[in-house]
């Protein structure tokens, strides 16, 4: 019976002090959004600081020219990047922008899963200069920021937007046909207009007129394509000689005109078979 007793006693002792250690132990908290208890988001996956990034441009993509000048017709495109201590994208962190001679609106953007936000700087009947102050905040409310300085001006600081025409004639209508310069009754020239803007980039849905007068322009009047591109057929006008092909459009309240050289020779002959026929001569001629 005391054997019994004092195995009871022990089974007691036992089960208190596991009771007492499990009250020791501590809770695992994340310091994320994911609120707390065990099993929450790690602390790691939570930034400790970020670091602000400007980039101020004359076009929305990240291939065109940094500026530091913004003025009527001409704004800025701004990008903000925002990374963690580790330099990895920080995602739905906003960001609050503020400066003076500008307009931005809205103030205040949200990145995206790259960590990227984007705005217009735009002229706000001010010249001068002045700073952008971009700023993120941690959920701790521990702050940090970049600073961009810029110009305003009144008058158009930026490249003038121009076009260039291109003209190839060539002996049919694929690229990949031989280039001519002479076009006949029996061998029509194909007309290929390129149109490209400053930064090289093709200048789609353009109107281009074309016109000469050795030979017939099918059409007259042509759109560019996506890639700028345009197809001209040149047909023999029984005429023979040498002239231009005159080619213009109208772009951004400006013309642009461009020419190519071209002839236009007599019509093969075909001679006649082996059987003794007479030769036909391709202007109607027979002896």
């Amino acid at each position: 019976m005391k054997t019994i007793k004092l195995l009871f006693t022990l089974a007691l002792f036992s089960l208190a002090s596991v009771m007492s250690g499990c009250s020791d132990q501590p809770v695992i908290s994340g310091t994320g959004t994911g609120g707390s208890g065990a099993g929450a988001t790690a602390t790691t996956s939570v930034p400790t600081s970020l670091s602000v990034s400007i980039f101020l441009r004359d076009g929305p993509a990240s291939t065109d020219n940094n500026i530091t000048t913004i003025s009527p017709g001409n704004p800025g495109y701004l990008t903000f990047q925002v990374v963690d201590q580790d330099g990895n994208a920080a995602p739905n962190q906003i960001v609050n922008v503020d400066t003076s001679l500008a307009k931005i609106d809205p103030t205040s953007f949200l990145t995206d899963s790259s960590g990227m936000a984007t705005a217009m700087l735009e002229y706000n009947n001010a010249v001068g200069a002045d700073s952008l102050v971009v700023t993120s905040s941690l959920t701790s409310g521990e702050a940090f920021s970049a600073t961009k300085n810029y110009a305003v001006t009144s008058t158009n600081t930026t490249v003038t937007s121009t076009l260039s025409i291109a003209m190839t004639l060539k002996d049919g209508s694929a690229s990949t046909d031989s280039d001519v310069t002479v076009i006949s009754a029996d061998k029509p020239g194909y007309l290929t207009l390129t149109l490209l803007d400053e930064k090289s980039n093709p200048v789609a849905n353009q109107i281009v007129s074309v016109s000469t007068s050795l030979a017939q322009v099918v059409p007259t009047t042509a759109l560019t394509d996506a890639t700028g591109k345009a197809q001209i057929t040149l047909d023999y006008l029984n005429s023979l000689g040498a002239d231009q092909i005159l080619v213009s459009t109208l772009y951004n309240g400006t013309n642009y005109s461009d020419s190519l050289n071209y002839a236009v020779v007599a019509p093969s002959i075909q001679m006649g078979d082996a059987s003794g026929g007479a030769a036909a001569f391709g202007w109607g001629c027979c002896i």
